[in-house]
């Protein structure tokens, strides 16, 4: 005896399927509308490059010094004289928070070293 059914019957398939497929636009609708706007903007915070402290400069420049004196091959010892003499570097000096237009200073003019004479390249 075989029953004959009278409605109609979904896989489990087809409705999960459903289900993803309602969640997609409803994400595709926040994009296109702006609703994702909080979101990005908080994950862009996370990701944001961190402006560079006074410290650090500070202390990559006393790197440099220190190499420059234990290097004994002048063709070598230009490299690091230039870093230190003419590379300008980009830190947030007044400490708001961001690199303003402006701020960037080379190692000589943040601190001495008694090995490398910025007057003249070796």
């Amino acid at each position: 005896m075989s029953r004959a059914k009278k409605g109609v019957e979904l896989s489990m398939n087809v409705v999960v399927i459903a289900i993803l497929v309602i969640l997609v636009l409803i994400f595709v609708a926040l994009f296109f509308t702006g609703g994702f706007q909080g979101v990005v903007s908080k994950i862009g915070e996370i990701f944001k490059k961190q402006p560079i402290t006074l410290g650090t400069i500070i202390s990559e420049c006393n790197g440099i010094c220190t190499s420059y004196g234990l290097i004994p091959n002048e063709a070598s010892r230009v490299d690091y004289w230039n870093s230190f003499c003419t590379k300008d570097r980009e830190a947030d000096f007044d400490s708001n928070g961001k690199i303003d237009p402006g701020e960037s200073k080379r190692c000589s003019e943040l601190t001495s070293c008694p090995e490398i004479n910025c007057n003249t390249q070796p």
